[in-house]
């Protein structure tokens, strides 16, 4: 009933948040897709270290998502050559204020987080390193005994 009131409404039920973008423009960034996977992992990790700066509530999803492909591909030398100004060309609506005001803000909090981004990649290192994938098996569920009906 919830859906049909919503639908009637014309309202959106999914909402757009950065990593509605991130893959697309990673694919921008490098488009051979020699190191689309490492600019996705990464932005996604600067989107997520974000969320609890307030400051980053005054961008768009989208310039968000822009500026942390940004910094992700800053860190790979053969794509430091991407900048804001090349970034607004990737999708329409695509401000560069906005863009270079969150990368500047996203570059500080990258800055500012270095240990912890260290250390984020150890525990990533350490849970690869452990064998665990996803073909390995739950381990099997735990059974109750039962007691016999009528005790």
């Amino acid at each position: 009933m919830e859906l049909l009131i919503l639908t009637a409404l014309n309202w959106r039920i999914r909402s757009v948040t950065p990593f509605t973008f991130i893959d697309f423009f990673a694919c921008k960034v490098d488009p051979r897709g020699k190191h689309t996977g490492y600019l996705i992992a990464r932005a996604t990790q600067m989107v997520l270290a974000a969320i609890h700066d307030i400051e980053f509530l005054d961008h768009c999803p989208s310039s968000m998502a822009a500026a942390a492909v940004l910094c992700a591909g800053g860190e790979i030398p053969s794509l430091t050559f991407v900048s804001p100004e090349l970034a607004v060309n990737w999708c329409i609506g695509l401000a560069e204020e906005g863009i270079s005001s969150c990368y500047q803000l996203m570059q500080q909090l990258v800055i500012g987080n270095v240990p912890r981004a260290a250390a984020a990649a150890a525990a990533f290192t350490l849970f690869s390193d452990e064998g665990l994938s996803c073909n390995s098996s739950p381990p099997p569920p735990k059974r109750r005994k039962r007691s016999p009906p009528g005790t």
